[in-house]
C-alpha cells in the first residue's frame, strides 16, 4: 500500500513537471515569435544598401549640380517609405588642423519632380565629431528651377556659398536671390557676407 502511494506521488510529480516544462516552452516560443515579428514590422519600410565600391563619375551628385564636394568616400542607400535616401560621406580637413573632418550629403528622392540634398558638417576635435552645421543647410529643387543651392570650396581656404530665393509663395515666378557665404572661425561655421543679387527662377545660373 505504501509503495503504491509513493509510486502514484512520483507519477503525479512527473506529470506536473512535464506540464510546467511544456508551458515554459510555449511561453518562450511565443516571446521570441512576437519579438521577431515586431522587429520585422518596425523595419519593413527600411532597406539599406551599403555601396563601398567606386561610384561612377556621372553618379557623384545625383542632383545634377556640382556642389564642389567631389568624389564621395562612401555611399549608403536607404529606402524609407518609398523615398530613396542616398547618403554620401566626404572626408576633408576643413579647418586646417591636420585632422580629417566629415561632410555628409543626403540626397532625398521623393519619386516626384521635387528633390533635395541635406548637408551635415562635422569637425574632428580630439577624435570626436562635432556638428557645426547651420540651420537650413539643404537644397530646394523644383521641377523647373532650383530655389536654393550650396557650393563648397576647399582651396585656398574652406568656405561655402549658398544662393537662395523665397519659394513658399511660388516655385516658378522669379524672386530676389540672396548670396550668403560661410567660413570657419574658431571651429564654428559663420556667415562672412550676405548680399542680394537679382530676380531669378533658377539660382543655379548664378554660380
Amino acid at each position: 500500500m505504501y509503495t503504491n502511494t509513493v509510486t502514484n506521488q512520483r507519477y503525479k510529480n512527473v506529470i506536473t513537471l512535464s506540464v510546467m516544462v511544456l508551458l515554459t516552452a510555449v511561453v518562450l516560443l511565443f516571446y521570441f515569435f512576437t519579438k521577431n515579428y515586431d522587429k520585422h514590422t518596425n523595419n519593413k519600410n527600411v532597406t539599406d544598401t551599403h555601396i563601398s565600391q567606386y561610384v561612377q563619375p556621372q553618379e557623384i551628385n545625383l542632383s545634377g549640380f556640382d556642389d564642389g564636394l567631389g568624389h564621395p568616400t562612401d555611399r549608403v542607400i536607404k529606402t524609407i517609405k518609398n523615398q530613396t535616401h542616398t547618403i554620401d560621406t566626404f572626408n576633408h580637413d576643413i579647418n586646417g588642423d591636420g585632422t580629417i573632418d566629415k561632410i555628409t550629403r543626403t540626397h532625398i528622392d521623393e519619386e516626384t519632380a521635387h528633390f533635395y540634398d541635406e548637408y551635415k558638417i562635422e569637425l574632428n576635435i580630439n577624435g570626436e565629431f562635432h556638428n557645426i552645421t547651420p540651420d537650413d543647410f539643404r537644397t530646394i529643387n523644383g521641377a523647373d528651377c532650383a530655389l536654393q543651392l550650396l557650393h563648397f570650396t576647399f582651396s585656398p581656404k574652406f568656405h561655402i556659398k549658398k544662393i537662395s530665393r523665397p519659394w513658399r509663395d511660388t516655385w516658378v515666378t522669379p524672386t530676389l536671390a540672396t548670396k550668403t557665404e560661410f567660413a570657419i572661425y574658431k571651429n564654428k561655421l559663420q556667415i562672412t557676407t550676405s548680399q542680394p543679387l537679382t530676380n531669378i527662377c533658377d539660382v543655379a545660373e548664378l554660380f
